[in-house]
């Protein structure tokens, strides 16, 4: 079917961003090379990885059902559509500061940028009122519309940019950790109608935002691009773990394993050569 409008803004922003890391004037150097043993780049690890990381966001927001369906899914709810939709975002808001670290671009820009596509799809949810469509408690969603145009707005402005940036993560890592290991809880804190199915789809995305929280949080604190995305990689890794070993919630609903292993391996190699 045809994108809409909100779709294709989204499509273009991925897109503009990486333009913008390298069209934009930097206020420091770009981030030095750093090397492994053996002669490995941790720049160009970091890069690969967030490449293959745009293309899943984009694939994820913009083809959410067939997505869903790779993994061996079959036949969703829409509102596990939708959660997993807004993950997509979360995953444009994570490689989109990603870039911009990578490039030098200082950590506020970078976490203005970040968090556009969480506007973009607050207003997405909002005026093509989907939570009437899907049965979710609207204030939930426009508190959250309203938190995200203040936290954009500041970061852009420099209005208590400075609060906001250390609130943000906070806020993020908090809601993300409620999802990622008390989902039933997360739906009935933000009107979510609640299934087993829908409880699994929060816990991902839980960990998705605890991930983008977690390298916001870094760049924050003050770490060079490639640490903080190494940093972000271990939500990432805890949510297989979790879905695979613990919660075994990835074959309670036929995950198959061959991309769970594929992303395990990927996620794995990146993390020892960004963070050892």
């Amino acid at each position: 079917g045809k994108l809409n409008a909100i779709d294709s803004i989204m499509a273009k922003l991925l897109v503009a961003s990486l333009a913008l890391t390298s069209a934009l004037k930097t206020d420091k150097p770009l981030a030095p090379v750093l090397k492994l043993r053996g002669g490995v780049d941790k720049n160009m690890v970091a890069t690969a990885y967030t490449t293959i990381g745009s293309a899943n966001a984009v694939m994820t927001y913009l083809a959410t059902e067939k997505n869903i369906e790779a993994y061996g899914i079959d036949k969703p709810s829409p509102v596990s559509i939708f959660m997993m939709k807004f993950a997509g975002l979360i995953m444009t808001s994570t490689v989109i500061m990603s870039w911009c670290a990578l490039n030098g671009i200082e950590t506020q820009r970078a976490l203005a940028w970040g968090s556009v596509p969480f506007l973009v799809g607050s207003a997405d949810t909002l005026l093509n009122d989907k939570c009437a469509a899907l049965g979710i408690d609207p204030k939930g969603q426009v508190f959250n519309a309203a938190l995200s145009a203040l936290f954009t707005y500041s970061l852009f402005s420099g209005f208590q940019s400075g609060a906001v940036m250390k609130f943000l993560p906070g806020w993020l890592l908090f809601n993300g950790v409620n999802c990622a290991l008390l989902p039933e809880l997360a739906c009935k804190m933000w009107g979510v109608p609640s299934s087993d199915e829908i409880a699994f789809f929060i816990k991902g995305f839980g960990y998705f935002m605890a991930s983008c929280a977690t390298l916001m949080g870094s760049l924050v604190l003050g770490n060079d691009a490639t640490t903080a995305i190494g940093y972000s990689l271990v939500p990432m890794l805890l949510n297989i773990m979790d879905n695979k070993f613990v919660s075994k919630t990835f074959e309670m609903f036929g995950v198959k394993d061959g991309p769970i292993y594929a992303w395990a391996a990927i996620m794995t190699g990146s993390l020892i050569s960004l963070l050892m």
